[in-house]
Parts: structure tokens; C-alpha cells; sequence
């Protein structure tokens, strides 16, 4: 039987998964205080992230509209915030054959976009969750600049058409400043932007990944275009 599955969370923290057809609970679990959850057709229909309140993201298997007792896999990342983690967001036309976030030296894998980047008080990092690895992290000012920002607001994976498989990310910070990276050039990022004056509360990619919109506590919403 074919079901049309969600999984949101509970006032509790913990993960449901609801037949929408039916409107009901097909299963629900307390699975470590959730904090955010994450989907993407990259990853699997059958499989879910979330971010937990010990300090974690895990990737769960739902496969036939159940919930694995354990997780496949679990990042310690240290990071306790709401909403700090984004799985990388690929070009609706694009192919899923991508060169994966460790090989900027010219190496190519067959990834399924299993990477994922999430950020802790001081860097942005990109784990790989096939592996449960740290692939890389991101300085927390630009080298040649006079950039010291402390703590991140939220932070955008993803994959520009002219960039060969490579990561891009775009993560925005509590002045309202946002910084681009190619990790091909990890120590200095491709330019900095500062659209808000005040701490960026909401930043998403557009299905074409040439452009997204931010939104911040100083009541703008501001349309990006990359290239």
C-alpha cells in the first residue's frame, strides 16, 4: 500500500510520522529532544535528518512508514541552536552525480547528496553522512578582511551550475551581514553582503540555486541573484 507520509515534530520534541490520507498517526517517537528536521529527495524519500537538542543530527530510516529504533547516523556536532543544519540543495535539472565536498583536489565520487553543513558557535562545518565525517570548516572571518563575527543565524548548501560539482555556501550572521564560500577557495569567501542591519532570522535557496531570499529582525526581506 502506497502511503502519503509527514513527518513534523511534537510538542515534545519528538519526531510522528502522519498518513495524510487518513489523517492519523502512523508512529511517533521521542528520539532526542528535536529541534529541526530536514527532507530531500537527494537523500532518499525514505529517509529523514534532524537536528536534536543533545547536541547531534542523525539520519533516521522510514522506510514503509516506520521509524528505525536506531538512527544510521549520528554527527556529534555541538551545535544546540533551532534550525542550523541544511542538506545540500542541487539545481532542479541538475544530475545527482556530483565531485563530493572533499575533493576540490580533482577527485570524483557518486554522492546521493548525502552532505550535509551545519554550524556551532564559531564555524560552519560540512559532514558527509554517508561517512559520519567532518569534511571541512569554514574560517569564521575572511582572512583578508576585517571580519570577526562571532556566532551564525542560518546557513544555505548548495550547487551553482558553473561551479563543477563543488559546494557553495551562504551563511548569514547576527549583524545582518551574510558571506558567500566556494569551498575550492575555503580561506577567503567569494564576497560578503550586507543587506540587513540586524540579525538574519530566515535565508533559503531557490530551486534554480541562481538566487534565494533573506529575511531579518529589521522587518526586510531581500531577494539574492548569484552570479
Amino acid at each position: 500500500m502506497c502511503l502519503e507520509v509527514t513527518v513534523p515534530l511534537s510538542a515534545d520534541g519528538g519526531l510522528q510520522i502522519w498518513d495524510t490520507l487518513q489523517n492519523r498517526t502512523i508512529v511517533s517517537a521521542g528520539v532526542h529532544g528535536v529541534a529541526s528536521v530536514a527532507c530531500s529527495s537527494s537523500i532518499g524519500a525514505d529517509k529523514v535528518i534532524n537536528q536534536g537538542r543533545d547536541g547531534t543530527v542523525k539520519c533516521w530510516d522510514i522506510r514503509d512508514g516506520g521509524l528505525s529504533r536506531t538512527p544510521s547516523v549520528t554527527i556529534p556536532t555541538n551545535a544546540y541552536h533551532f534550525c542550523k543544519l541544511s542538506l545540500v540543495k542541487r539545481p532542479h535539472y541538475c544530475s545527482t552525480k556530483v565531485d563530493g565536498p572533499k575533493h576540490h583536489d580533482g577527485g570524483e565520487r557518486e554522492t546521493t547528496g548525502a552532505d550535509t553543513l551545519d554550524d556551532n558557535e564559531e564555524n560552519v562545518e560540512i559532514w558527509d553522512l554517508n561517512t559520519a565525517e567532518r569534511c571541512m570548516r569554514l574560517p569564521q572571518s575572511c582572512s583578508a578582511g576585517s571580519l570577526a563575527i562571532s556566532t551564525k543565524e542560518r546557513v544555505q548548501v548548495f550547487l551553482l551550475l558553473e561551479s563543477q560539482g563543488f559546494l557553495n555556501v551562504m551563511a548569514s550572521y547576527k549583524d545582518g551581514s551574510m558571506l558567500w564560500w566556494d569551498i575550492r577557495n575555503p580561506g577567503v569567501p567569494v564576497t560578503s553582503i550586507e543587506f540587513h542591519s540586524e540579525p538574519v532570522l530566515s535565508l533559503c535557496i531557490d530551486g534554480s540555486c541562481n538566487g534565494g531570499i533573506s529575511g531579518a529582525a529589521d522587518e526586510k526581506n531581500c531577494a539574492l541573484q548569484f552570479g
